[in-house]
């Protein structure tokens, strides 16, 4: 009986243990990006999709169908195959930034995760991206950060409606050009 008690023991502190590892994963950010990249690596995009936020998931579908294609230029190809250090995360609430630093260029890149559901999710939205792509440039020249700040939001103003209808004016006028020359060379 007492050997039973000790085997049943033994078997619930391994338990705890383990289940107490999987929640510690759970709750550190760092851990959550590095499987996050590891999934990226190996192309595993089932995976990384379970680690990042739901508006993640255009994202991580464009580089997927980009894989298909010749990918050798695309500006996330370090992504899938450099090896990275991951300092340890800045957590503020439910928000947390992992500093990634490229080993083989020393590069660094913060990566924002959310804590979504008790579970940290790696931010990998477009949004997300710009707001890294702004500020690597406003490491190398604040004036061009701006700039570039300042002529994403101009587009952000544009109505594509009216982007349209001058197209399709300026494509009429073309048209009627074509016509005229043609018309004044017979």
């Amino acid at each position: 009986m007492a050997k039973n008690t000790l085997s049943f023991f033994s078997f619930f502190l391994v338990f705890a243990i383990l289940l107490s590892s999987c929640q510690q994963d759970n709750n550190d950010p760092r851990l959550t990006l590095m499987r996050f990249s590891e999934a990226l690596k190996k192309k595993d995009f089932k995976t990384a999709r379970t680690m990042a936020t739901a508006g993640s998931a255009s994202t991580l579908s464009i580089i997927e169908k980009g894989l298909n294609t010749d990918s050798s230029n695309a500006i996330w190809l370090p992504v899938l195959t450099d090896d990275f250090e991951y300092k340890p995360a800045t957590i503020n609430g439910n928000e947390a930034t992992v500093k990634m630093i490229n080993k083989n260029n020393q590069e660094d890149f913060d990566i924002e995760l959310v804590k979504q559901e008790e579970e940290w999710k790696v931010n990998f939205e477009i949004s997300s991206l710009f707001r890294i792509m702004l500020h690597k440039l406003n490491k190398k020249g604040a004036a061009k950060a701006r700039d570039l700040d300042e002529t994403l939001n101009d587009l952000q103003q544009i109505d594509m409606n009216s982007v349209k209808n001058e197209l399709d004016q300026s494509k009429h006028k073309l048209d009627s050009v074509k016509h005229e020359i043609r018309h004044h060379k017979k």
